[in-house]
């Protein structure tokens, strides 16, 4: 499974983009909110699609021969349930980067992109460590665990408030 990397690798460039953002505004340069713009959306496409593709062209596991058929079919049951979960974590996790955009830019429906999107991304990253806590997916515990983290952060209207008053 190599979409819970790519989705972390995601959510580590929307705060590599908000700092970047950050920076480049502090120091003056000019252009900043086109590269942000164009950043974050694809970020957030990429959030909405890695999933997807991820079930799509999915490998099935190869059957370890210490496994009877019952344990494969109930790892093959727990894969499909993470599978699912993180689709709809990619859902919550995009509805937030487009918050985020929609906050950096000060664009009207920055909130609600927010708190929906928050809501979606710490129920189903709950759901997402709780599922995969006694599994052997950890990657899929670790995404859940930044997920949660990213959406406390980042849903928080404080952080950005902090922000205006940087610039």
């Amino acid at each position: 499974m190599k979409a819970p990397k790519i989705m972390m690798a995601l959510i580590a460039s929307v705060v590599v983009v908000v700092l970047l953002n950050l920076l480049l505004k502090v120091m003056g340069i000019s252009g900043v909110g086109i590269l942000t713009v164009f950043s974050l959306m694809l970020i957030s496409l990429a959030l909405l699609v890695v999933p997807i593709v991820g079930l799509v062209i999915s490998k099935p596991d190869p059957i370890d021969s210490n496994l009877s058929i019952e344990e494969a079919a109930l790892l093959q049951k727990e894969r499909k349930k993470l599978r699912i979960a993180m689709l709809i974590l990619g859902m919550g996790l995009s509805i937030m980067a487009m918050g985020v955009l929609f906050k950096v830019m000060h664009w009207p429906g920055a909130m609600f992109n927010l708190r929906v999107g928050q809501v979606i991304a710490l129920t189903v990253a709950i759901i997402t460590i709780i599922l995969s806590w006694r599994s052997k997916y950890m990657m899929v515990k670790y995404l859940g665990f930044l997920a949660v983290a990213f959406s406390l952060v980042f849903g928080n209207a404080y952080l950005y408030g902090s922000l205006d008053k940087i610039i």
